[in-house]
């Protein structure tokens, strides 16, 4: 019957240097060592092992750090097949070897991964006048019962030394093979390959796994949350203990880890068998390398921090959080580009740290709600006048509540350009359901930016490089790395923008194509007098004149609607009076002839 429950028995050896097959298994179950320490004239009290008691409290309990102040030595772990004396029975022997013995007490624990109330401690002891050579070593071995085959246990030791008050300890994570599994002579393709894992230095953690006879080359996975995080081939020799070595540094994320190892050998008849390590969970693992960094950074970083304070505390007197004025002027040529426009300006106010100013938004709040002392105000608080590009303007155009409020706002516009200091605070906007010609003239001449393309540059200009507004005041937002509500931000928080430029060029998509139809159709009577340029076939180009010279507009009747918008003053309305009228008129007409020229041209 199988009678063995693990249990651990200390090797005695008639030289340290014998080999770990040639040892005595079972012979001194004592609580001396020394045996194993005859070449260095050690007494029986110069190396003894102290038991804790098993499946206890205590053990289970036992304070074990897995890294020190200094390098003690290194531990080994073999597995064999052992023969109960007197028995046809076999079980799995577990071999430790520690060589380069630089401790003088060395703690150890096994415990049961599923189940931690089967443990197992012991607690080694030297005597600190015995000096071990490097190449020394100390065998330890444990003998498993078939019940705990196949089921994973942590090992951790701690090893001290009391000469250098120095401390060093691992923590390893191995499964016990099956004993059938290690008889010898097994095929090639079913020959098992015996693995443990590092994690005492998380996130790096090393497998080892021992060599096997003429095998030189080996495919190891690693699984991250059950997917393949890397896979590589390992083909060099292994290290001096006989092993080989894969290190994989995990990050500092949440995960699962996995490790699989397939011989890669031409003896395999088909494909070599694939044997995998426990998974580990890294959150219930504790890494001791997030605390180094964060101790080393708080270090490094303690005088900059100082400094960038004194810095901020210098200059915080004359720091400004300047918030720019910026009026938004456009043509309601359409209801959603319109609400287009409103949507950008919600967008400036909200994420870009810029107050906009909109005449559909801002004149209801006004106590007087006129348009024209509205406007009179906006552009003498504006510290940027962006003028946004507009489809051009129909004839069945809704006007909303404030009708020819942007003939107002363009009037107002040429009159400024006038004064130097106005000009240099225009820029213009090419939204993407138009182009550059869309621009009104009077800011054809002014900087122009693309929506797609230059989004972020327009903002820090609107923001930091105007320099009617920010000097000599000093913004932090100008300094940052990413400007507010650029690229970065529209895609997180955009969503509503984005929807209505989306919305307003569909409805662009569709009036095009409608205008296309009535053209094919003959009906140049519904082609708008800006759009002429953009739907003109050589076709019927007598019958499209014509039409061009019925649909002129008339100066008489333009400031006639003008003025009935505005009820007011008329004297006092310098901007509306009758010489800007006519001026009006006439660019109507020259437009019209430069059209003229153009199909002339076709014709020709």
């Amino acid at each position: 019957m199988y009678w063995l429950e693990a249990y651990f028995l200390a090797i005695v050896l008639p030289t340290v240097f014998s080999n770990v097959n040639n040892q005595l298994h079972c012979v001194n179950n004592g609580p001396t060592c020394f045996h194993q320490l005859v070449h260095f004239n050690a007494l029986k009290e110069d190396c003894n092992i102290r038991r804790i008691e098993k499946n206890s409290a205590k053990c289970r309990d036992l304070p074990l750090r897995r890294s020190g102040s200094g390098d003690l030595g290194k531990v080994v772990l073999h597995y064999y097949l052992f023969k109960i004396e007197n028995s046809p029975y076999f079980t799995t022997g577990l071999n430790l070897t520690f060589h380069n013995i630089k401790w003088t007490r060395l703690r150890l624990q096994y415990k049961d991964r599923s189940n931690e109330t089967f443990n197992f401690c012991r607690e080694f002891n030297l005597n600190p006048r015995i000096h071990m050579p490097l190449d020394a070593s100390l065998f330890y071995d444990c003998l498993w019962s078939v019940e705990h085959e196949d089921k994973e246990f942590d090992f951790k030791y701690e090893a001290f030394d009391a000469r250098k008050k120095t401390s060093a300890g691992r923590h390893y994570i191995l499964k016990v093979p099956r004993h059938y599994n290690l008889l010898p002579h097994k095929p090639l393709n079913i020959t098992p390959v015996f693995m443990y894992m590092d994690i005492s230095e998380l996130p790096l953690m090393v497998l080892y796994w021992e060599t096997l006879k003429d095998v030189t080359e080996f495919h190891v996975i690693v699984y991250q949350d059950g997917k393949v995080a890397e896979s590589k081939k390992v083909s060099d020799p292994p290290n001096e203990f006989g092993q080989f070595a894969y290190s994989y540094d995990v990050g500092f994320s949440t995960s699962e880890i996995q490790f699989s190892v397939e011989i890669l050998d031409k003896r395999c008849i088909g494909r070599c068998e694939v044997f995998k390590s426990p998974v580990i969970n890294i959150e219930k693992s504790v890494s001791n390398r997030p605390l180094l960094i964060g101790i080393v950074g708080s270090i490094v970083l303690l005088p900059v921090f100082l400094y960038s304070l004194y810095v901020w505390k210098r200059y915080s007197l004359l720091a400004v959080d300047t918030v720019p004025t910026v009026l938004l002027v456009y043509t309601r040529s359409l209801r959603s580009h319109t609400q287009a426009v409103l949507a950008l300006t919600k967008y400036l106010r909200k994420y870009c740290h810029i107050n906009a100013l909109v005449d559909e938004l801002d004149i209801p709040l006004t106590k007087s709600k006129d348009p024209h002392i509205w406007y009179q105000e906006a552009f003498s608080q504006a510290d940027v006048v962006l003028v946004v590009s507009s489809p051009p303007r129909t004839d069945c155009l809704e006007e909303g509540l404030y009708q020819k409020v942007d003939l107002l706002a363009l009037r107002i516009l040429s009159n400024k350009l006038c004064d130097p200091q106005c000009k240099q605070k225009l820029l213009s906007l090419v939204l993407p359901y138009c182009s550059s010609d869309d621009i009104p003239v009077e800011a054809k001449n002014v900087r122009c930016y693309s929506f797609k393309k230059d989004w972020n540059e327009l903002l820090w200009n609107m923001r930091c490089g105007m320099k009617s507004f920010w000097i000599p005041k000093i913004d932090y937002l100008c300094y940052q790395s990413q400007v507010p509500g650029g690229n970065s931000d529209l895609r997180r928080h955009g969503k509503i923008l984005l929807d209505a430029l989306q919305i307003a060029e569909d409805d662009v998509q569709k009036r095009n194509f409608s205008i296309h139809k009535s053209i094919d159709d003959g009906n140049f009577e519904e082609v708008p007098l800006q759009m002429v340029g953009q739907f003109t076939d050589t076709s019927d180009i007598n019958d499209l004149m014509q039409s061009l010279k019925d649909d002129r507009p008339d100066p008489e009747t333009d400031a006639q609607e003008v003025y009935s918008v505005f009820p007011g003053d008329l004297q006092t309305m310098d901007l509306l009076d009758r010489e800007h009228e006519l001026q009006f008129s006439n660019e109507h007409t020259a437009k019209s002839q430069s059209h003229q020229i153009d199909l002339n041209s076709l014709v020709l």
